[in-house]
């Protein structure tokens, strides 16, 4: 059996053994204890980061919604402005088509009436006397020349007309209507 002192002995170690273990187990529950009030903490502040985080991206999602809404806006004017400048592109060839018919017959017209003249004085020359036929030569000379003039404007402004009319044409070449593919 075990003496006194033994038991004592024993009892210090035992002791000793159980005062380490109780020193262990108090530092283990302060470091959880540190552990679920640093949790706590952050848990805390989370519902507050989460607000601010969702207020923010709120405001961005409203923000792209304007963006949205305005360019749907411009994208409609747009639209419009591009259906009226083909209405009148059309509208512009279509006169220029006109117009180029019109200077056309006209010029046809004027070339005829001066062929009628040229052959008149030519039929006339052959029958008058020498005085009438150089006073009726510079006349006709005169009228020819108005004829020629006039029918060199009627020329020059068919061409015009043309060449407004390509560049029209041009032009719709390049203007594409919303909704067929640009």
């Amino acid at each position: 059996m075990l003496s006194n002192e033994q038991w004592e002995d024993q009892a210090a170690k035992i002791s000793v053994v159980e005062e380490q273990m109780l020193i262990a187990t108090i530092q283990t529950f302060e470091k959880d204890l540190d552990l679920a009030k640093s949790e706590t903490r952050r848990v805390k502040k989370e519902p507050d980061q989460t607000e601010k985080t969702k207020g923010h991206l709120s405001s961005q999602i409203l923000e792209k919604q304007k963006k949205t809404t305005t360019l749907e806006s411009d994208s409609a004017t747009l639209n419009q402005t591009l259906e009226l400048i083909e209405q009148e592109r059309i509208s512009l060839s279509a006169k220029l088509i006109e117009k180029s018919t019109y200077y056309t017959k006209v010029a046809e017209e004027i070339n005829t009436k001066l062929q009628e003249q040229q052959e008149r004085i030519t039929s006339y020359n052959l029958s008058s006397k020498v005085g009438q036929h150089d006073m009726v030569k510079n006349k006709a000379a005169r009228v020819g020349g108005k004829l020629v003039s006039e029918s060199n404007k009627v020329k020059e402004l068919i061409k015009v007309t043309k060449c407004t009319g390509n560049i029209s044409q041009n032009l719709g070449v390049r203007i594409k209507k919303p909704g067929r593919g640009a």
